[in-house]
């Protein structure tokens, strides 16, 4: 596992809630915004999005399980089978999980899980991404683990079947050229293909209809000199979105040390080196787009900042006051539909997670 990216590991391997001192604010903070809880009760929820049936779909990363899988970024982590996908009627609340059963690694106590990280439903067929937050060899000799790392499709009524190993992709080509290390993370459908970010392997990558990986774009990395002489820190994308231009949007996190203020947007053309399209960010883990404007969810929690929601205007701004959302337990994911963004919350609490609504002006 790259040094640089262990905390990025940890948002998908159980250790995000004791890195960097990270501290749990007290509940009423969240209320500073208003908002309204549609779904609870979730297993550290990462990305959701609208599916072509009106229902929004939410990624659980689980809780992990009994079996010991070796040490993570701060202790033992425990593999099992308790990832799952949450479908949610936005209108009236009603929660039902339609997919279960999916590989997950997280601490002894289900904290901050591995494990589904991403989904989007078309008509009768899902897609999945799987994190992982190491290099594929860390699956081997573990019955469904390597199911982490990959993407997946299929059916709810059939079940997933392996569509992509994004894993051992970066195993054997390590685009970043910084040792082999991978944390599939958001993803959009484009055209026939999709365009996933691996977060571990600081990648865009495409996955075309039969399976096949091509590398879109890597990103660079940044010297830190003040941490140490030579040292540079990973950008960490989580999350990419397709604009009302074409282009694609990447939201990075940083690796450690996590400076406030230092994530940034990229903008990328395939073909062309990535731009920086927002800079000033901390800890950005999604992106959804609203017409013309621009949304982005700020972790927080590993600055010690509280999570948020703020909007990006056409020159790359950010509209900092007021805040889309404010003073939120780790958001995560976003998606936008009739008028409300949709928003998770607690991702890094077993059976603590939210999905909320916030209206947009």
């Amino acid at each position: 596992m790259k040094p640089r990216n262990r905390a990025l590991a940890a948002l998908g391997a159980g250790a995000l809630i004791l890195s960097a001192g990270a501290v749990l604010p007290a509940a009423a903070d969240e209320s500073e915004s208003a908002h309204t809880t549609v779904a609870d009760g979730l297993n550290n929820p990462r990305h959701l999005s609208f599916g072509t049936d009106g229902k929004l779909y939410v990624a659980e990363s689980g809780v992990g399980g009994d079996l010991a899988l070796g040490e993570g970024a701060e202790g033992e982590l425990y593999f099992g089978f308790t990832g799952s996908v949450t479908r949610v009627n936005p209108s009236n609340g009603a929660q039902t999980r339609v997919l279960t059963g999916l590989p997950s690694a997280a601490a002894e106590d289900g904290g901050g899980a591995s494990g589904p990280a991403d989904v989007q439903q078309q008509g009768t067929r899902f897609h999945v991404s799987m994190g992982l937050g190491g290099p594929p060899e860390v699956r081997v000799g573990v019955p469904g683990a390597e199911w982490l790392g990959t993407f997946l499709t299929g059916t709810f009524s059939k079940g997933p079947k392996l569509e992509a190993d994004l894993a051992e992709f970066e195993g054997v080509n390590d685009p970043d050229a910084d040792g082999a290390d991978s944390n599939p993370g958001g993803f959009v459908k484009d055209g026939s293909n999709y365009v996933i970010v691996d977060a571990g392997g600081n990648s865009l990558l495409r996955i075309r209809p039969n399976g096949s990986i091509q590398t879109i774009a890597v990103f660079p990395s940044v010297a830190k000199p003040e941490v140490a002489p030579g040292f540079m820190m990973d950008p960490v994308p989580t999350s990419v979105t397709k604009g009302p231009d074409g282009a694609y949007y990447v939201s990075t996190l940083t690796g450690f040390p996590f400076p406030a203020g230092e994530a940034m947007i990229w903008r990328v053309v395939a073909g062309q080196a990535p731009q920086v399209y927002v800079s000033g960010l901390t800890t950005v883990t999604d992106l959804a787009w609203n017409g013309s404007d621009l949304y982005a969810v700020q972790l927080g929690l590993l600055t010690n900042d509280p999570g948020s929601v703020v909007q990006v205007v056409d020159d790359g701004e950010v509209l900092g006051e007021p805040m889309v959302l404010a003073s939120a337990f780790a958001p995560y994911g976003i998606a936008i539909g009739g008028g409300s963004a949709y928003v998770t919350t607690g991702s890094v609490l077993p059976g603590g997670g939210e999905v909320i609504r916030v209206a947009l002006d």
